[in-house]
């Protein structure tokens, strides 16, 4: 598939999905080429935005020569945006939507678990059904198949604990909150993005949190999740990090209720 270079100034797409990227020249580029071709089919206008979050600066040279910029049908690839420092996620996604406007604001973990099959599905559903922007969508690891294929019974056990206490801290309903899918209406970014900043590997329970604050709906919609090998987030290391994360949101949350 050839891509045309890009014609600048665009119009604001409908979508700008951001691939949050740590070390991942073997798998993004496969995901990248997936996405680009499912969605230069789809009647809505995609621009999709890889952000590197502080990989070495090699391996950033070499990712951004994998990332092949122009335009397929309504889909285009914008450059690389490479930061100097890892973020954990959460600011690499933030950056990137900060970078750009879009009537929905969306990302998808890079080593391509949801796959582009699901992810054009998803952002079909939402441009043909919410009109007013009015609602966030979080997708969670169900679906049609096997639920969660590939992961093991020990990581499904792990992700229903952390569900289940961020449940209970933050005094919610707990979902698959870290589920690697996400969109957002466009227009609440400017409300909420200065108290997203440095959540890190909680970015996506910070976002459900703020997303409440303003009234926003937070949608769960299932999809089908392959567990992929390759994966740079490890329970054992970060969960820690993950838990002092969680407990933080929840005391800013009663300060902010008692107040």
């Amino acid at each position: 598939m050839s891509l045309s270079p890009p014609n600048d100034p665009a119009p604001t797409p409908d979508f700008l999905l951001v691939l949050p990227a740590y070390r991942e020249l073997e798998r993004l580029p496969r995901y990248l080429s997936a996405l680009t071709g499912a969605l230069s089919k789809a009647p809505w206008k995609t621009e999709i935005l890889v952000v590197d979050d502080g990989s070495p600066s090699r391996e950033q040279e070499a990712l951004s020569g994998q990332v092949k910029v122009g335009t397929s049908g309504r889909c285009r690839v914008l450059p690389l945006l490479a930061l100097e420092r890892n973020s954990l996620k959460g600011d690499a996604i933030l950056e990137g939507w900060r970078s750009r406007p879009a009537r929905w604001l969306a990302f998808a973990d890079s080593d391509g678990a949801a796959s582009a099959g699901e992810v054009v599905r998803v952002l079909g559903q939402i441009a043909a059904g919410d009109t007013t922007e009015g609602s966030a969508y979080f997708a969670v690891r169900h679906g049609r198949g096997s639920p969660g294929t590939g992961r093991t019974a020990a990581r499904r056990l792990l992700g229903r604990i952390f569900s289940w206490l961020a449940g209970l801290a933050l005094r919610v309903r707990p979902i698959d909150f870290q589920c690697g899918f996400k969109v957002i209406p466009g227009k609440v970014l400017p409300r909420i993005e200065d108290r997203l900043e440095g959540r890190g590997l909680c970015f996506d329970l910070a976002l459900f949190l703020e997303l409440g604050a303003e009234g926003v709906p937070v949608v769960p919609v299932p999809i089908e999740w392959n567990e992929m090998p390759g994966g740079k987030i490890s329970a054992w290391r970060n969960g820690p990090g993950m838990i002092a994360g969680l407990w933080n949101l929840a005391t800013r949350k009663a300060a902010a209720k008692r107040n």
